[in-house]
């Protein structure tokens, strides 16, 4: 008790004795952050362990992510889209729905009008549209798109092609064959070309040189939209049994093409018409071969309205 009194006397003990306290409880502090610091320590590796575990996983996600992004803000991917579109009204243009597939392509050239669209999805806009219109009978609009489209890409087989299409329209037979000379000898085979450069054949009063034509080309007999035109040709020539056999041939590369099918139909029941033209109907006047010709005729027309039965431009029917 003594010694206790004497060293709380003490003011020098007391304070090195809180001095040894305070360095004691330095230490124990010491010691707790340490191992606070080992133990965040252990924490952090066996995080670290857990992520490089799922690494592979999540880098995959982030990868796809920020690929889909990129993707859709890609101007060659908006392209592809714009493309796909096209070829989605032209497939309606094919199949007989030329109303629809011009305002699918009037709607996107709306939508792409502010950005910087290449040329050949402009030069395919306007060629399609000029198709439509051409299947509509709107010449105006045809002849407009046509232009814009070889204006974009004069040195397009297509271009030239169809550029000779509206010169024709436009009354000029002797440019549509220079034109239509041009695109065959870039694509010495394409259907339409041939059919336009035959077209100004005829309308240059050419059409002589057609027999030629057909013997050195064997191809333009078997092909469908020459055919066509061809015995159209003949047709408003007056010429309907020439009309006729060419109708007949291109029937045999398309069965069911409902153009050939009304013209093959009007080239048989034009000329018992005319014979017949300012005369009593009386059955025992027709000649011997005009019932067949007339039950064939029907029979080309019903087929032509089953064929058409979807088209949006029904013209062909009036004469039904």
């Amino acid at each position: 008790g003594a010694i206790q009194s004497a060293i709380a006397d003490d003011p020098h003990l007391c304070r090195t004795k809180a001095l040894q306290f305070q360095s004691q409880i330095t230490a124990q502090v010491a010691e707790v952050k340490a191992e606070t610091s080992r133990a965040q320590e252990t924490v952090r590796q066996t995080g670290q362990s857990v992520i490089e575990a799922l690494s592979p996983g999540i880098q995959q996600i982030h990868a796809t992510l920020k690929s889909l992004s990129d993707k859709t803000s890609e101007p060659e991917t908006r392209e592809r889209i714009y493309h796909d579109r096209v070829e989605q009204a032209r497939k309606l243009l094919e199949s007989g729905k030329p109303r629809t597939a011009r305002g699918i392509l009037e709607d996107l050239r709306r939508e792409i009008a502010k950005l910087n669209a290449s040329k050949s999805l402009l030069f395919r806009i306007a060629t399609n549209i000029g198709s439509c219109a051409i299947q509509l009978d709107d010449q105006q609009t045809a002849i407009r798109e046509i232009d814009l489209a070889f204006q974009l890409d004069p040195e397009n087989p297509k271009a030239i092609t169809n550029l000779s299409g509206i010169t024709l329209l436009k009354g000029q037979p002797d440019e549509a064959l220079k034109l239509a000379e041009r695109a065959r000898q870039l694509t010495p085979q394409d259907s339409i070309a041939t059919a336009n450069y035959i077209q100004a054949l005829f309308a240059l009063a050419r059409e002589s040189e057609l027999e030629q034509l057909v013997a050195r080309e064997g191809w333009i007999a078997k092909d469908s939209n020459c055919c066509f035109v061809i015995g159209t040709l003949f047709f408003n020539r007056g010429r309907f049994a020439d009309a006729a056999s060419f109708l007949r041939l291109g029937l045999a590369a398309d069965p069911a093409e409902p153009r050939l099918l009304v013209h093959l139909a009007h080239s048989l029941v034009r000329p018992v018409q005319n014979a017949l033209l300012g005369q009593p109907i009386l059955d025992w006047k027709f000649p011997s071969d005009t019932n067949p010709k007339l039950k064939e005729a029907e029979s080309l027309l019903s087929q032509a309205i089953a064929a058409q039965e979807e088209f949006e431009d029904r013209r062909f029917f009036a004469f039904a």
